[in-house]
């Protein structure tokens, strides 16, 4: 997993049973609305798990800036990656949003 890079994390317990890169599931240029379980960009709707983080890139070294969802319509962002636990197709969710 290179620097940067979302990650997901299986749990049983107290113990770590599993670290995995988050596939890249769509990019886009503008967050258009966010409710409770879907996000907007540009013109496509997706998925989104309830606790979904966003992270606010800083520079070209990936520092991260965690933001609220609620900050996302109303930003002038430019690029908006996400990434979820699985591919779309197979029922996955959006779990993590880089905007920068």
């Amino acid at each position: 997993i290179s620097q940067g890079s979302p990650v997901g994390v299986n749990i049983a317990g107290n113990q770590l049973i599993e670290m995995f890169k988050l596939p890249q599931v769509a990019t886009g240029k503008r967050v258009k609305a966010v409710d409770y379980d879907r996000i907007k960009v540009d013109n496509e709707v997706y998925d989104m798990d309830p606790d979904a983080v966003v992270y606010r890139r800083e520079d070209t070294y990936y520092e991260k800036e965690p933001i609220s969802l609620n900050e996302l319509p109303e930003a002038e962002y430019t690029t908006v990656q996400m990434y979820a636990d699985k591919s779309l197709s197979s029922g996955g969710k959006v779990r993590v949003i880089l905007v920068w």
